[in-house]
């Protein structure tokens, strides 16, 4: 599906909870999984000897293969409901990773090889457990009271 078809409800996504990602929450997850952008946004940034982005293409999948190489791509919200563009690829043949995170630009062709980062609200456990203490807290003061 295209970053229209799934922003426009089409694939399910988003009446299930999941929300197109901002361009921080791709930053974050280079950070976390692949050869981290610094910038980011930002260019390509300096290749990595050997497979960095490893854990990141076995998560999402391989969008992009060419004899050599494997390639994630995908498309997330800039800020202003437009394409930013994101990858990271491994080359076999050298031995090295790069990642690419650009703010205002749409992949290159071919279009049907690109991915939609999503990503899912989590509540903060800290509002969890202020509820919970609130209600022992009531609970305590009705027994205390009795």
């Amino acid at each position: 599906m295209s970053f229209e078809e799934v922003a426009a409800g089409g694939s399910g996504f988003l009446a299930a909870g999941w929300q197109i990602a901002g361009e921080s929450d791709v930053c974050l997850l280079l950070v976390t999984c692949a050869v981290p952008p610094s910038p980011c946004p930002g260019d390509f940034g300096t290749p990595q000897p050997g497979n960095a982005n490893e854990f990141m293409i076995g998560l999402f999948g391989v969008t992009l293969q060419g004899p050599n190489t494997i390639e994630f791509d995908g498309v997330y919200d800039n800020g202003t409901f437009n394409h930013g563009f994101a990858f990271v690829y491994y080359s076999f043949t050298d031995d090295f990773s790069i990642r690419g995170v650009f703010g205002n630009r749409l992949p290159p062709p071919p279009a049907n090889s690109v991915g939609v980062f999503l990503n899912r609200p989590v509540p903060e456990p800290g509002t969890a457990l202020l509820l919970a203490a609130g209600l022992i807290a009531l609970a305590a003061r009705r027994f205390e009271q009795t």
